[in-house]
């Protein structure tokens, strides 16, 4: 609009609509050489303080009814980037609640004036606690008063045609649209079966073990100036079968060579959950013969002198969930032998074709088995030369300083009757490799060589800047006992440092 050339006054007035505030200061913060802008935005596109959200949940843009009592009015707010200082409610342009903390509510007793159904346009107003604020969608509403003052009810949980799988628990929930300034008892039904009462709000209960089916339900209060009972519109809801899943299952602890002499000590042990239940039971089988069952965790069994058929069995776990579905676990072999056993001995650790250098401190750890009273000790070999005896348990020795090449590690034992056992015999590999002749290339490219490798072993080269955190830049299979490696990346640091490994 343009106006003539000359003196004018201008007045600025506050708006109708929000409550006025202090300005805000938005501080800075000057840190070393840095500034930091603490609110606000920026031209160059820093982050801006977002308004916040406000909506208004009851009552729903429709006709209402409603009793001589106050209206219950009922808004949702948040701020993504801060808090909700209030929020404002609105009739037209008049002011009608301030509410500080959520949840958002204000009781309005409407002036009816003389239309026979006056209507209301209302609004929230969200402010935040950087002084934004956002204004509702409007809820345009139209109230008819009924003459005997009947109360009036809505189910805000659960919603119309909702489905629950059997046997179902749902949350059954209920607002009180009109008052007369009085919490009366709201009763929840099923069909026409009132399955709890509730004195105060919130007016809301949990409903359990609900079968398959579909069921109507209801709230009603009794209220008003002539004690008329109110009751909500009915809403369905569906129950119906579980998409069940089923439970799992594993066998742990399995016996070393799944042996057993008979009569025997027999230890089962299973791992069984449920995502969607629990477990009802887990079953052990040896073949198809059942020989326990286990109800609650830990899912184990134990059988002393425990007979069996000779001969070589699968033996496995059954998990049953409470919904009737069962799965079988993997199946383990299982021998049964009549008769005391020759004893074994044999290395658990380092394993087979494990790689140190000649600085390691190698600890191998035999695996011994007695079943008579043998009390001769356990011999480990080195290049098959014995270098430890020990009667343990445990079965262990540290071996040091090895040269290098190729070594071979055994344990050993003798039965009373003179028998001897001696387990596999194990291979490690004692290397020392070095990495020397380092050059930048004119590609730049870093090159260095490795040496003092093993044929045919892996390789991992690994670099570091800290020599505390290590990653692998390079993996091969060594060919010969030298290599040359190179890293294209290394101009891009500073510092780098280098190390090789043998082994996986």
């Amino acid at each position: 609009m343009r106006h003539p050339t000359g003196v004018h006054q201008i007045e600025a007035r506050p708006s109708p609509r929000l409550p006025q505030f202090p300005p805000i200061v938005l501080p800075l913060v000057l840190t070393g050489l840095v500034l930091i802008w603490l609110a606000g935005t920026t031209s160059s596109g820093n982050a801006v303080n977002q308004p916040p959200k406000v909506s208004i949940l009851f009552p729903p843009p429709c006709c209402v009814t409603i009793s001589d009592g106050p209206l219950r009015i009922r808004a949702d707010a948040s701020a993504a980037d801060g808090a909700i200082r209030q929020v404002v409610f609105y009739a037209e342009d008049e002011l009608i609640g301030i509410v500080t903390n959520a949840p958002y509510n204000i009781f309005w007793t409407p002036d009816k004036n003389t239309d026979e159904y006056p209507q209301w346009r209302l609004t929230a107003v969200a402010i935040d606690n950087s002084g934004l604020s956002s204004t509702s969608a409007p809820a345009r509403i139209r109230f008819r008063q009924p003459p005997t003052g009947t109360p009036s009810m809505a189910i805000t949980a659960p919603t119309n045609d909702a489905s629950f799988a059997a046997p179902a628990t749902l949350l059954f929930a209920a607002d009180l649209l009109t008052t007369d300034g009085i919490d009366n008892p709201v009763d929840f039904l099923i069909g026409t079966n009132v399955i709890g009462t509730v004195t105060n709000a919130p007016y809301s209960l949990v409903v359990t073990t609900l079968p398959e089916g579909r069921y109507e339900l209801s709230v009603r209060t009794v209220g008003g100036v002539f004690h008329q009972t109110g009751y909500s519109a009915p809403i369905g809801v569906n129950v119906g079968k579980r998409n069940n899943n089923p439970p799992t299952v594993k066998l742990i602890g399995s016996p070393i060579f799944g042996i057993f002499y008979l009569p025997a000590t027999l230890r089962l042990s299973a791992v069984s959950n449920d995502s969607d239940g629990t477990i009802a039971q887990v079953e052990f089988f040896i073949g198809k013969t059942s020989i326990g069952i286990a109800r609650d965790p830990p899912y184990s069994l134990t059988l002393s002198n425990f007979v069996f058929a000779e001969g070589m069995y699968d033996v496995y776990a059954v998990a049953t969930d409470d919904q009737g579905t069962s799965v079988q676990s993997q199946a383990d072999g299982i021998s049964f032998i009549t008769g005391l056993p020759d004893p074994i001995a044999r290395i658990e650790l380092p394993g087979n074709g494990a790689f140190y250098s000649p600085r390691d401190t190698i600890p191998v750890v035999a695996y011994v088995v007695r079943a008579d009273n043998n009390i001769n000790p356990v011999e480990f070999l080195l290049d098959s030369v014995v270098v430890d005896a020990t009667l343990g348990p445990p079965y262990l020795f540290a071996v040091r300083n090895l040269t290098v090449g190729t070594h071979t590690l055994a344990a050993r034992i003798k039965d009373l009757d003179g028998s001897e056992s001696r387990g596999q015999v194990f291979s490690i590999t004692v290397a020392d490799p070095v990495l020397v002749a380092p050059q930048l290339r004119t590609d730049r490219q870093f090159q260095f060589e490795a040496q003092g490798l093993i044929p045919r072993a892996p390789l991992s080269l690994q670099s570091s800047t800290d020599l505390v955190h290590w990653i692998e830049i390079q993996q091969t299979i060594l060919a010969t006992n030298k290599l040359t490696l190179f890293d294209s990346t290394a101009t891009n640091y500073s510092r780098r440092f280098y190390r090789v490994r043998l082994g996986p």
